[in-house]
């Protein structure tokens, strides 16, 4: 059954057929089929089921890769409790069995459903709820012996990050070249270029700050503010980016843009910018007990690389849908020639060669209007550093 037609079915019989409830069955074999199966995310990676938790509250189910769910897994189970740091509770996880239905994502995870209010930049409430949350998880988290398990995320794999960048926009060159666009992929290198032969400054903002778990995409949707009766506390979620590094990419969350899109670096350090900035305020008055040795400055600089290091997550992002979409068009023409319905035997039988094609201008107008607009932010901040804002 598709996702489309779980999320309208009204018979209980047919909803317990649907891969996400034959999963969540084998961590929780007495549960009842849900009310309703609700798709929250595109393509139904994260559904909620509703009325199969405890007490009938509502389940996401997030379906994903192997090593994605492994390493949320382990965050909320092993590392938030030890922290005593608020958060959704995770009910287990498990590998799915319709291999048609998931492709190569499947492994399904299942946590508490954190409500629907989710965090507004806008609210000052919710800005120091954010702010003391990541000082806490960033000072406590800096800790753990056991930090070998998480990806890295260290400046220096972010460098290696820029150079896989740079080398798949080349690779791309061809896709520009149908908008008559080959100007932008020389700019997008050049900037690639500049900004690692300045890398050294990146490294030595970093230096100073403590490694810990970082979520790396500290964002609203990702977040959400939960009423109780000693007030409101934080329930972040969605930690397949995660890993140890600096937290940079965190920090820069904190840098209130007022709903605008990044890369428009607001003010970083400018004398105007005290209001997009309070949350750092807020940030720093929660970690200098831990880290004495640090001033509001380092982590007004770290918001500075956390831009950086999300746009770079953002254009590999950006690069990686392109690379999907060509592949999903190659194996529809794959299915189409073959004369087969099996998603999965035409995954197989594609060869690299064959998503070497073109695809239609309506795919690529969105990627590649989000690709240059990182090209200017990437220019932006290159533009910051050369006027001396990481010293």
């Amino acid at each position: 059954m598709s996702e489309k037609d779980a999320d309208i079915a009204a018979d209980p019989t047919d909803l317990a057929e649907h891969p996400a409830f034959v999963a969540w069955k084998r961590v929780n074999e007495e549960s009842a089929p849900p009310t309703k199966i609700e798709t929250l995310k595109k393509k139904g990676a994260v559904l909620r089921l509703v009325g199969v938790g405890p007490g009938h509250s509502n389940v996401i189910a997030k379906r994903s890769r192997k090593d994605q769910c492994m390493v949320e897994n382990y965050i909320y189970k092993h590392i938030l409790p030890d922290l005593t740091l608020s958060s959704p509770t995770c009910y287990g996880r498990v590998k799915g069995f319709d291999r048609d239905y998931l492709g190569d994502r499947n492994y399904w995870l299942f946590i508490e459903d954190a409500g629907d209010e989710f965090y507004s930049s806008r609210l000052e409430d919710h800005q120091v709820l954010v702010s003391k949350w990541l000082g806490e998880l960033h000072t406590s988290a800096s800790h753990l012996p056991n930090s070998d398990f998480l990806p890295d995320r260290s400046p220096a794999w972010f460098l290696e990050h820029l150079r896989s960048i740079r080398s798949e926009i080349r690779r791309q060159q061809s896709i520009w070249a149908t908008f008559g666009d080959d100007a932008s992929v020389e700019i997008i290198v050049g900037h690639c270029d500049s900004l690692e032969s300045r890398w050294h400054e990146i490294e030595l903002a970093c230096e100073e700050v403590p490694s810990t778990l970082v979520h790396c995409d500290f964002v609203p949707k990702n977040i959400c503010v939960r009423p109780t009766s000693n007030g409101k506390v934080l329930l972040p979620f969605d930690w397949e980016m995660a890993g140890w590094g600096n937290p940079a990419p965190d920090i820069a969350h904190l840098v209130n843009t007022y709903g605008t899109p990044l890369p428009s670096l607001q003010l970083i350090n400018d004398p105007d910018g005290n209001d997009c900035l309070h949350g750092i305020h807020a940030y720093w008055a929660t970690v200098r007990e831990c880290w004495p040795h640090l001033n509001l400055h380092t982590f007004e600089r770290l918001a500075l690389v956390g831009q950086i290091f999300r746009m770079l997550f953002f254009i590999g992002w950006t690069l990686e849908s392109i690379k999907r979409m060509r592949k999903k068009l190659s194996i529809k023409r794959m299915r189409k020639k073959d004369g087969t319905s099996n998603y999965f035997s035409g995954y197989q039988s594609l060869s690299m060669g064959e998503t070497n094609i073109a695809l239609p201008q309506t795919y690529l107008e969105r990627p590649l209007a989000q690709l240059r607009c990182y090209q200017t932010g990437i220019g932006s901040a290159l533009g910051y550093i050369k006027r001396g804002h990481l010293t």
